[in-house]
């Protein structure tokens, strides 16, 4: 590749548009799938109960699409430098250049993403340190792959986004990026386990109804130490999971350790897992109880459809749990929110750099606007979940938010695609709750890591719960969740606490 061609393929891809559209969140007239009956019977369609507002920074996707800006801050000198160094890199090493314009355009659209549409302006002083590291990363990995150019741009790409000090902003490779979508639709192909990490190997804490792992005999709190007969001690997780998951029926060989006891290799049959997200139960008389895990595909009518059951039941009010809930779709959680306010209400705004992208606002009024309602959140509930809390906290009146201060993640990603088939998870705008607060957590600079103690949403009625108990009282709700026995039950304080408050608000309506 010579220097007049590089000059003219980054100046080409600096103008061009950084690859299809983007995934955008829903807009008026969006709709929201509710499938009733079994089976595979047809779903039926509605529309959302919340319509989108843009603001003064909204951009339509088609026209950035198509007529895209140039990059604000980042320039074709900083970016032809990157690629010219590892042109001469590769020339001092072999003799030749083997790196093409599709593994430059790979890395380039990404570099154009991020400067264009990272909630925050990178400057050039920043972008200079950014670029710095990730060629550094890029010559690691030429030499460690043996000059395979498309490892060494996905390394570039990942370093670049780690370099924004981002702990939300992500690179996903092909692989990541399917696993990723798959969470979120709550399938997979797998032996069919909620997994942690353990210095062995890889706990699995959870295992799933009907799954090829319940099947084989495999139990809560088995730690897997091999996989087809290879230690797994000190692999990354990910890697563990590529290796746990393949094609339906086919068969992998763990050896777990049990106790402490390393037990006989079991072969397990991975299946397609389903995996529960949400089950709910009459807490108290007259007390609703919801309790789900994310915010997926789905999520909004699974909860929805809870509630109304429930009110069937004779529930007079609800206890919406999301302790542990990391978060998901704002779709989601736009759409169950409505349904607890009135026409007009706002439930959540959008900015980047100040100002308003767009908000999502209650359109009629809620089938549960008038339900008492109190919402369990601990500092595992993150993102989507405090956009509920939230919202509950502003909009409707009494004690609304019980247990402990929430995560503080107070900002919104889209999954942009581009010249590779990995996606770029970025931090897109910062979401601020009805009353105009964000409850972002502070970040070092250095290192983006959140400062403990800062942001979130604080509860109306704290209760402070012991680890130990918490981590059991998590437990015994996964096992609730796959309809699995819970003995020796321990007590909840924040679940008890909400029943104690609805009970009265109830009495003294």
């Amino acid at each position: 590749m010579t220097k007049n061609n590089l000059r003219l393929l980054l100046a080409l891809l600096l103008t061009a548009p950084a690859g299809a559209a983007e995934l955008t969140l829903p807009t008026l007239g969006a709709i929201r799938a509710k499938a009733y009956g079994v089976d595979g019977a047809a779903p039926r369609f509605l529309p959302a109960a919340y319509r989108t507002e843009n603001g003064p920074a909204w951009e339509d996707p088609y026209l950035r699409q198509i007529a895209p800006k140039p990059p604000p801050n980042l320039d074709q000198a900083q970016v032809s430098a990157l690629i010219q160094r590892m042109v001469d890199m590769e020339r001092a090493q072999t003799g030749k250049v083997t790196l093409s314009k599709e593994n430059v355009q790979a890395l380039v659209v990404r570099l154009v993403q991020m400067d264009t549409h990272f909630v925050d302006q990178i400057d050039s002083k920043k972008w200079d340190g950014i670029l710095k590291g990730a060629g550094d990363a890029m010559e690691a990995e030429y030499k460690a792959s043996k000059g395979n150019w498309n490892k060494v741009i996905e390394t570039g790409i990942t370093a670049s986004v780690k370099g924004l000090k981002d702990p939300h902003s992500v690179y996903f490779n092909e692989a990541q990026l399917k696993a990723f979508m798959d969470s979120m639709k709550g399938t997979f192909v797998g032996i069919g386990a909620g997994i942690a990490e353990d210095p062995k190997g890889i706990k699995l804490e959870t295992i799933y109804p009907g799954s090829g792992a319940e099947t084989a005999g495999i139990k809560s709190g088995d730690v897997v130490t091999h996989i087809n007969g290879a230690p797994i001690a000190g692999m990354k997780t990910e890697d563990i999971i590529k290796q746990l998951r393949g094609d339906e029926n086919t068969v992998v060989t763990v050896t777990v350790e049990r106790g402490g006891v390393a037990q006989k290799p079991i072969k397990i049959t991975r299946k397609a897992v389903k995996m529960p997200t949400a089950f709910s139960k009459m807490a108290a008389s007259g007390v609703g109880y919801v309790y789900w895990n994310q915010f997926g595909d789905g999520s909004d009518a699974a909860v929805i459809d809870h509630v109304r059951r429930l009110k069937s039941q004779g529930a007079k009010s609800v206890i919406l749990d999301v302790r542990g809930n990391p978060g998901g779709l704002v779709s989601s959680v736009s759409a169950i929110a409505s349904e607890f306010m009135k026409d007009g209400q706002e439930i959540v705004s959008f900015r980047r750099q100040g100002q308003v992208v767009f908000k999502h606002v209650a359109q009629g009024n809620g089938q549960f606007a008038d339900m008492p309602v109190a919402v369990l959140t601990d500092d595992g509930s993150a993102s989507a979940s405090e956009i509920l809390a939230a919202t509950m906290q502003d909009q409707r009146k009494g004690y609304a938010v019980i247990g402990s201060r929430s995560y503080g993640k107070g900002t919104q990603q889209s999954i942009l695609p581009g010249a590779d088939a990995g996606g770029l998870k970025v931090t897109e705008s910062r979401w601020h709750r009805p009353n105009g607060g964000n409850i972002d957590a502070q970040h070092d600079p250095a290192t983006g890591e959140k400062v403990k103690g800062t942001g979130g949403v604080m509860p109306d009625i704290d209760v402070q719960v012991p680890e130990d108990q918490a981590r059991k009282i998590a437990q015994q709700t996964a096992n609730e969740l796959m309809g699995r026995p819970v003995p020796n039950r321990v007590a909840d304080p924040v679940l008890d606490k909400a029943i104690e408050v609805l009970t009265s608000a109830g009495k003294a309506g």
